[in-house]
C-alpha cells in the first residue's frame, strides 16, 4: 500500500496539519468540511 505524506494549512485558525494516508483527495476534502464545521464522515 502507497502512502503520501501531506503538509495542509488552514487559513481559518492558522495552523498546519501533517500527517500521511493513503487517499490524498479523499483526505483533502474530509479537511476541508471539517474547516467548514462539518462532520467528518
Amino acid at each position: 500500500m502507497n502512502f503520501t505524506v501531506y503538509i495542509l494549512f488552514s487559513e481559518s485558525k492558522n495552523k498546519f496539519y501533517i500527517g500521511f494516508t493513503s487517499n490524498l483527495e479523499d483526505k483533502i476534502i474530509r479537511h476541508n468540511q471539517k474547516s467548514k464545521g462539518l462532520q467528518e464522515m
